[in-house]
């Protein structure tokens, strides 16, 4: 499935989005669902699909998930990256 390239630029990236959130390359391809490992998770899974030629079912496939729990993991990540700049909602009035 993965050419040479490929597999280093896979391997690059895994390593450089797990060092980012602070955890491993195991822990965020495995399966705990802490938000460290998640959010890592979700965020390299967004990475992969925006390359065009990764798909749901390659990248389930591959982290041995259902293409489901991919495509929620994606929107999970641009949802929290929308978020992050919107301004917080003022504090109430005392």
């Amino acid at each position: 499935m993965l050419d040479r390239l490929a597999a280093r630029d896979f391997l690059e990236d895994a390593t450089r989005i797990a060092t980012l959130y602070r955890v491993t390359v195991e822990e965020m391809m495995g399966r705990d669902r802490h938000r460290p490992m998640a959010y890592a998770r979700h965020h390299f899974w967004a990475e992969l699909y925006s390359r065009g030629h990764w798909s749901y079912p390659a990248i389930a496939k591959l982290c041995d998930v259902d293409h489901t729990t991919v495509f929620h993991g994606i929107a999970a990540h641009h949802q929290r990256q929308n978020h992050e700049h919107e301004p917080s909602p003022p504090l109430p009035a005392p």
